[in-house]
């Protein structure tokens, strides 16, 4: 059943990246101005590093599949250039993530999960969202370290899921919640298992291209 799952949600995000079109935020017909995500949303459709589909969808609340995220995150950081082939067998050359995820292997931001396979159409949690934006952002030398006043910061350990978080990501989480890029829920909650969905990911890039200089 879950792979039936995976087969079908694949197929409708193919059919989904079929139509879609870059376009103006002000074309965006299920985030308006008063939704929480539009500020961030609009800006990302504005510089065209995420779309709408469908004649103006954004679907704020559809998971960003990995090779998405790869892409986004590829396009936020200016379309660095490619320095591998990762050879991957599930991420065809005619891909509109393939040259997003050969920079992410060259760039150490992902081995993906499998010598062989990315699974771009795969789900991605908010803790892996959260670890390939950190590093992208040392990739490119600009992103937070352990400070003198790092204890001031707010701590991965006062939210009340902070055992969920991965060891693996934990660093990046915090680093990333010091500079304000992660900020849990207004009750409390990280939420690192959950899958990060589209109105998450234009969040997080948006803020983590103010921290960087890259809006515009």
């Amino acid at each position: 059943m879950k792979h039936l799952k995976r087969l079908i949600s694949a197929l409708l995000l193919t059919a989904v990246l079929a139509t879609a079109v870059f376009a103006s935020a002000a074309t965006i017909k299920d985030v308006p101005a008063k939704n929480w995500a539009y500020p961030y949303v609009s800006k990302m459709v504005d510089m065209d590093i995420m779309q709408t589909h469908d004649g103006g969808y954004f679907y704020p609340d559809l998971p960003t599949s990995r090779g998405e995220f790869v892409l986004y995150l590829w396009r936020a950081m200016h379309a660095p250039a490619i320095g591998v082939d990762a050879g991957f067998t599930d991420v065809s050359w005619d891909d509109p993530w393939s040259g997003a995820v050969n920079w992410a292997v060259g760039a150490g931001i992902t081995n993906g999960v499998s010598p062989t396979r990315f699974d771009p159409y795969g789900d991605l949690t908010r803790e892996q969202a959260f670890t390939f934006l950190y590093r992208a952002m040392d990739y490119l030398g600009v992103a937070p370290t352990y400070g003198e006043n790092h204890e001031f910061y707010t701590q991965i350990s006062e939210f009340h899921d902070y055992l969920q978080v991965s060891s693996w990501s934990a660093d990046a989480i915090q680093l990333l919640l010091d500079i304000g890029i992660v900020q849990g829920t207004d009750n409390g909650y990280l939420m690192p298992k959950r899958d990060v969905n589209n109105a998450a990911t234009a969040t997080i890039l948006y803020r983590a291209m103010d921290y960087m200089d890259l809006l515009y």
